[in-house]
């Protein structure tokens, strides 16, 4: 590179970052009766994700980031929407899944262009690879109802109870 060009530097990993998205939703309502709606809700997203990092912004092979992540969504919710004596509610439960994998890591195990021209107090030949998994679970049922007092004021009340499992598993390691 130029030397003192700020905007040109030299590196052995061009680097990349790739992501890729999906996900659909789909709403359902069913008219139970006059006063009483049922509503579901699915959800779906998945992510898949690459990078790739020369951190150390030379042309020597060290400290080389890179971070892979693959991860999956799926909510649920069913809800009862209702009026009666004046009042509106709603009732329902709902359930939320998370897969989640990530991998990362720092490559500086050094190439042959590296050993040869590098200074050897800065070359440190290691590797790591940290594998992460963390799955949560997440249920709930919840209830509001809305009571008007008069045209102007009206009292509401709800309740929600949620239980949640998260998991997680960690393998770092260095070679």
């Amino acid at each position: 590179p130029a030397p003192n060009d700020p905007y040109v530097s030299a590196y052995d990993n061009p680097g990349f970052s790739k992501r890729e998205i999906y996900g659909a939703t789909v709403t359902a309502n069913l008219a139970l009766s006059d006063s009483i709606d049922l509503v579901s809700i699915s959800d779906y997203l998945r992510l898949d994700r690459s990078l790739s990092v020369d951190t150390d912004g030379t042309s020597f092979r060290m400290f080389n980031f890179f971070s892979d992540a693959k991860s999956s969504q799926l909510s649920q919710e069913l809800r009862l929407t209702g009026k009666s004596g004046g009042s509106d509610w709603v009732a329902g439960l709902y359930y939320l899944w998370i897969d989640h994998h990530i991998r990362t890591g720092i490559d500086a195990l050094p190439d042959a262009n590296t050993l040869a021209l590098a200074n050897p107090d800065t070359i440190f030949p290691f590797m790591t690879s940290n594998r992460v998994r963390q799955t949560t679970e997440s249920y709930a049922a919840f209830g509001q109802a809305e009571l008007p007092l008069g045209d102007e004021f009206s009292v509401i009340a709800g309740l929600r109870w949620t239980r949640d499992r998260n998991h997680i598993e960690i393998n770092p390691s260095c070679v």
